[in-house]
């Protein structure tokens, strides 16, 4: 038998600090979960920059983007967005004598359509058949929920 009291249900330890926040307490639980994303964005953010610079660099030092460490193995990811100026880019290709149909394979025109809610809101505000119409056209697909405390 432990020698330990029990904690009721309704405590959750701050993995942080250790401070038992009482969950029936949705003030306590605000502080609480602001003093998570200030660490989350400042001092915790900062030591996953640092750690991951050190090994960032270690690859670049060894040549290798896979560093075998021991027991861990380190992936270093390279993630880079490419903007293109297609304007510049089809007019130097076809100055320097690029044929047509590669030009037309290398660009293609994308469209695409989004539905302004608002007015979507309004028309299906102002006629009950528009409104049926806009029901059927639309899906709506749960999303990621979030809190925000200030």
């Amino acid at each position: 038998m432990s020698s330990l009291p029990a904690v009721p249900a309704a405590l959750f330890p701050l993995p942080t600090t250790g401070e038992a926040i009482d969950l029936a307490k949705p003030a306590d639980v605000a502080a609480a979960l602001r003093t998570l994303r200030d660490f989350k964005a400042g001092p915790l953010a900062d030591a996953i920059r640092v750690l991951e610079g050190v090994l960032l660099e270690e690859g670049e030092r060894q040549g290798t983007k896979t560093l075998r460490l021991g027991a861990h193995e380190a992936k270093l990811i390279e993630k880079n967005e490419t903007a293109w100026d297609v304007e510049k880019l089809v007019a130097g290709l076809r100055r320097l004598g690029c044929p047509e149909d590669r030009l037309d394979a290398l660009v293609t025109e994308e469209v695409s359509y989004k539905v302004n809610g608002s007015v979507a809101r309004q028309l299906a505000g102002a006629n009950e058949r528009y409104a049926r119409a806009i029901k059927r056209a639309k899906t709506v697909t749960p999303g990621y929920r979030y809190v925000s405390v200030s």
